[in-house]
């Protein structure tokens, strides 16, 4: 990993700060003309394109470059196209065919040939991008500001995110269809919107924040004091697999690194009366998004954590107390009346509605450019639509509605936007 990306950084210095002996695009100098510069000056004197909106000016971000064949090969946001150059003196511009080269950032890795993705799209690929032409190959789950990158051992992997909502996030992709690798565990999010109860609670900080799945919320109590405890009632008796604990950093007063670490204790009960020890962290490096997985599962409806020592001047605070396992539920019925309603004049984008589910926990979406290649989901609670896909204008398929509950899954129901008699367009 060290060496690629040392040679990333190496492609990138040589690009913006090593480009002093560069003539651009192979000007030559006429009679009276400045003779071409020895040093450099940033910004880069390529023809950046106007932007095709007001106001007018020159628009070019999210620069990304690789090496393919002997050549460089440069992709920056909003540019209508990309560069290459074999000696960085001679650069030649390219205007792709079969590429969303509009959409903003861009990254290119090769990987057994020369692969592409950007905001909002999918994963495409070439053998000649001097030609470009290019073809889409599979999509991608997570599109803001999206990042390939391919390890000395030639593993793929994807990172993604962009948001204020939203962590960054990183999956390992097949080398070869771009599915995520890795067999999910099978648990499920139990403590999602679930009753809650804690020590004290400060304003404008209620516990169900701690449950609520957005990051941008959190309980807090009313002190760091150790004894503030959080406790959450998964509704039943549930099998918990693993716990994750974001602390939110209430009213913290250090600047720079952690001057310690959260000390904790997680308890769990049948009765909410009589507690069992699960696990404590009384030592170890800041983790501000404490993961703990159990060696063996364990049975119970209430999970408690209490304070035990809270670092940097903060209160206790959780934006996040989530309980991973399964709901040991009944299998619930399976999805039906699944429509796809396909978006005019742009059919990239559609509409997916079904039949609501009784005692579903919420839905698990499948799509992508084929039925066999589904290899993006999204998961949606408390409805029973999801309004926004985005494809390929020649591949529309939106496939593979499941429902889970607990740790159930139940069969799919496919809809194909403009083939199925169930998909209409409107």
């Amino acid at each position: 990993m060290k060496k690629h990306l040392r040679q990333r950084e190496q492609f990138c210095a040589l690009l913006f700060c090593f480009v002093g002996f560069l003539t651009f695009y192979g000007r030559n100098c006429q009679p009276g003309e400045a003779a071409q510069p020895s040093t450099f000056c940033n910004p880069l004197n390529l023809p950046y394109r106007f932007s095709l909106e007001s106001p007018s000016r020159r628009e070019a971000a999210d620069p990304t470059i690789v090496r393919w064949k002997n050549e460089y090969w440069l992709f920056a946001s909003k540019s209508g196209g990309y560069w290459h150059s074999s000696d960085f003196a001679h650069w030649t511009f390219v205007v792709p065919s079969g590429l969303p080269i509009e959409n903003y950032a861009p990254d290119v890795e090769v990987i057994n040939g020369m692969y592409f993705t950007a905001v909002g799209t999918g994963m495409f690929t070439t053998s000649d991008p001097a030609q470009g032409q290019w073809m889409p190959v599979g999509s991608l789950q997570g599109d803001q500001d999206p990042a390939l990158f391919v390890d000395s051992d030639g593993k793929v992997y994807f990172y993604y995110g962009s948001s204020a909502t939203d962590p960054i996030k990183g999956v390992e992709l097949d080398a070869s269809s771009f599915a995520h690798i890795g067999n999910s565990p099978g648990w499920m999010l139990l403590s999602y919107k679930k009753a809650a109860a804690a020590s004290s609670t400060l304003d404008g900080h209620p516990v169900q924040n701690a449950f609520d799945e957005d990051i941008r919320t959190g309980w807090s109590a009313a002190s760091g004091n150790a004894g503030e405890w959080l406790s959450v009632d998964l509704g039943k008796t549930c099998q918990i697999r693993a716990i994750q604990i974001n602390f939110a950093d209430e009213g913290s007063t250090t600047l720079g690194f952690s001057n310690g670490a959260y000390r904790y204790v997680v308890e769990v009960s049948n009765d909410n009366r009589t507690w069992t020890n699960l696990f404590s962290r009384q030592s170890g490096p800041d983790a501000a998004h404490d993961y703990a997985e159990l060696d063996q599962p364990v049975k119970a409806r209430y999970v408690r954590l209490t304070n035990m020592l809270t670092p940097n001047g903060a209160k206790f605070s959780v934006s996040g107390l989530r309980i991973f396992g399964k709901g040991l539920g009944q299998e619930p019925a399976q999805v039906g009346g699944v429509v796809a309603n396909v978006r005019r004049p742009d059919k990239r984008t559609a509409l997916v509605s079904w039949n609501p589910v009784p005692n579903a926990d919420f839905y698990v979406v499948r799509y992508g450019i084929d039925a066999d290649r589904l290899y993006s989901n999204v998961q949606v609670y408390g409805q029973n639509f999801y309004p926004t896909f985005v494809f390929d204008q020649q591949f529309s398929q939106i496939s593979n509605e499941e429902v889970d509950r607990g740790n159930v899954r139940c069969k799919r129901c496919a809809a194909s936007a403009g083939a199925s008699p169930r998909c209409r367009p409107f």
